[in-house]
């Protein structure tokens, strides 16, 4: 066997990544990828020293090095052990971070189970001997991971790769599981000595490629594109593509644009290259670039239906201002005749909500109709739901849903199509929708009845809190909280409500709260940043920061966390601060809940950046216009609380006196 502690792949020092734009008859568009990229990266295989010096199927644990991040290098937080209690001498970044323990009743079963499958002997039958050996070895792993026993598990592992180290499979398993338990440098080593048997092997090569950004480590994601040299870009195209969405992450833009043109040049068949080219431009708010890539893409791929449905959304966004719908309608048309008959309903469901929004309601009830016709019955149940919400939202009654039968009927017929285990979504939206006019007493029977019947749908207990704390009953929403966490103690979402209630009873017992909660779930990034909220409110920004860092790494979808890292920032350095690196993070990540995250939103068809951009102006004209008193009026509670204050996040606020439109938006958010 090939002795895999000297080898030295992958260890490559990088020339200048991209130069200038080159331009040659092999290269006519002036990129310098993927040529020049492969050609300059492969130069340097091999004139560097070994990445690791010990080898993987040791059962030695290798020697810790101190793992590199970009993004959490500035602060060093001092991570609560879980023996219960913070230690101030043991620094940790978020990727070293272990997962929770998980209660595993069966723990005893699976260890029996363990042991007697190491008293019988391997069996072969039909394929080679190494390859059954080592599929057997990776299912006694599996046991061992579920029963939490990590150095067993990697034993098996070990074993087994050392049986077919040809097999991907277990690779990945292996390095995954390291992953979850913290060891990140365990992990890289793992990826890349599988890489060494399965060189081209595209789930190791993107798991390998998106850890190296996740550590800071660029040049070498980069350069494990550098293999695809000799790959031609019908094979290679997703690793390319996803080279692309590295480079947009990190605010390579251009580079990625040139990515993105290769591709739809050289692999012009495939329309999510196309679909990813116009998020790219979206983002940018390029709406015009966006739909000239979307129309290009749908000519070579009619039969794609995302890229119809994104191309409908930009032809809707770019005509919000003369209201003229025509162009989109039109795009409406073209996509059913061309998207498979499969989904043409969600073209029409597309349709009806266009409608919708622009206050159509009968051409929105058309549009329905026909999205039912062609529906597949085991999803017919979201057409009827959503048309529920669209009678109530454009013509409801005084007496909220008991006076609207139309929203009734969709509503009973939703519930009478549904699967079985999505029956609880139907009843939270009907719940939802009794909140939205005051009807408290309709909401709890509903949720109330769909806690009965799905007692292991954690969003049923959180909505049920979120109604207890809209109504001002704090004892009440504590309570189902705490009952809440008896079923779903690893839910990040209902520790983080759990420890927004606590304020108010003390910052103490907040506090508390908050320890036990990362204890729970040390990877909840919405736990973490109400730990943050904590610390602002009492001035420590410095740990404050900290907090938010790893609410941003563990859960970037959270947008609350961005909006709260804004503020800091506000608070620190002024309305002028250079906030560049923290939007384009946001608008990669495109955020989707979060209460604060969503009253920045205008409507559905807001950008990230819309949305940032509208928070950093709301809180620098607050901060402004109290800056002699800051920063205790910016955290005190005052009229503007609603706005920018982080506490509670909307959600444990009296929500009455708004109107409509504006209770829809709170409680639903923009669906």
């Amino acid at each position: 066997m090939t002795d895999l502690g000297q080898s030295n792949f992958l260890n490559v020092q990088s020339p200048e990544f991209y130069p200038s734009q080159l331009v040659t008859p092999n290269n006519p568009y002036g990129w310098s990828a993927p040529e020049v990229w492969f050609r300059e990266y492969g130069n340097h295989y091999s004139n560097e020293e070994p990445l690791y010096q010990h080898d993987p199927f040791s059962y030695a644990q290798p020697p810790v090095v101190p793992s590199v991040n970009s993004f959490s290098a500035v602060s060093s937080f001092y991570f609560q052990q879980l023996q219960g209690k913070f230690s101030e001498q043991t620094p940790s970044t978020p990727e070293q971070v272990p997962a929770a323990p998980k209660e595993d009743k069966s723990i005893p079963f699976v260890r029996n189970i363990i042991n007697r499958e190491n008293e019988r002997p391997l069996q072969y039958e039909g394929e080679s001997n190494s390859r059954i050996a080592a599929k057997q070895l990776l299912e006694r792993a599996e046991d061992a991971k579920r029963a939490n026993d990590l150095d067993l598990a990697g034993s098996y592992y070990r074993k087994a790769l050392r049986e077919c180290p040809w097999m991907w499979q277990g690779w990945l398993d292996y390095a995954k599981m390291e992953e979850e338990f913290g060891k990140v440098n365990r992990c890289q080593e793992i990826l890349l000595c599988g890489l060494t048997y399965c060189p081209y092997n595209e789930p190791l090569l993107m798991r390998a490629m998106k850890l190296e950004e996740k550590i800071g480590n660029l040049t070498k994601a980069r350069s494990l594109l550098a293999r695809l040299e000799d790959v031609s870009p019908e094979k290679g195209w997703r690793m390319m593509l996803e080279g692309a969405e590295l480079e947009a992450r990190n605010g390579e833009t251009q580079v990625a644009r040139r990515i993105y043109k290769y591709l739809m040049t050289n692999v012009p068949n495939y329309g999510n290259v196309f679909q990813e080219a116009c998020l790219l431009e979206e983002r940018c708010n390029h709406i015009d670039r966006a739909i000239t890539l979307a129309r290009r893409g749908i000519a070579g791929n009619p039969k794609y239906g995302p890229l119809h449905i994104t191309l409908i959304r930009l032809l809707q966004k770019s005509s919000m201002d003369h209201h003229d719908l025509g162009i989109a309608r039109d795009a409406i048309l073209s996509a059913v005749r061309s998207v498979p008959k499969e989904l043409r309903w969600k073209i029409h469901l597309e349709e009806a909500q266009l409608e919708e929004r622009a206050g159509n309601l009968e051409l929105a009830r058309r549009a329905y109709v026909r999205s039912v016709n062609v529906c597949p019955n085991n999803l017919v149940y979201k057409v009827w739901l959503s048309g529920a919400k669209t009678e109530m939202r454009l013509s409801p009654g005084r007496g909220g849903i008991s006076d609207n039968p139309t929203a009734i009927k969709l509503l009973n017929r939703s519930l009478e199509d549904v699967p079985h285990r999505k029956k609880a979504q139907v009843l939270l939206d009907w719940a939802r929708m009794e909140q939205v006019f005051q009807c408290m007493k309709s909401a709890r029977d509903i949720l109330t009845r769909a806690r009965e019947e799905n007692p292991n749908e954690w969003k049923l207990y959180l909505e049920a809190i979120l109604l207890e704390t809209r109504c001002h009953n704090i004892k009440e929403a504590i309570k189902l909280a705490h009952e809440a966490l008896e079923i779903h103690v690893g839910t990040g979402r209902l520790w983080q409500v759990l420890v927004g209630l606590y304020k108010e009873i003390g910052e103490e017992a907040q506090w508390k709260t908050f320890q036990e909660a990362v204890l729970q779930v040390p990877k909840s990034g919405e736990v973490w940043c109400e730990g943050a909220r904590i610390l602002m409110s009492k001035g420590d920004y410095a740990e404050a920061r900290r907090y938010l860092e790893f609410s941003l790494f563990f859960t970037p979808q959270y947008g609350d966390s961005f909006l709260e890292y804004l503020r800091l920032e506000l608070l620190e350095n002024g309305p002028n601060v250079d906030l560049s690196t923290l939007e384009r993070m946001c608008c990669n990540a495109e955020p989707n809940y979060g209460a604060l995250w969503l009253y920045c939103k205008d409507g559905p068809l807001t950008s990230a950046q819309e949305a940032f951009q509208k928070g950093r102006r709301m809180m620098t004209d607050y901060i402004t216009s109290h800056e002699a008193h800051m920063p205790q009026a910016f955290v005190s509670c005052g009229p503007v609380e609603r706005v920018v204050l982080p506490l509670d996040c909307l959600g444990q606020h009296d929500t009455r006196h708004l109107s409509i439109d504006d209770q829809w938006h709170h409680i639903f958010g923009y669906q």
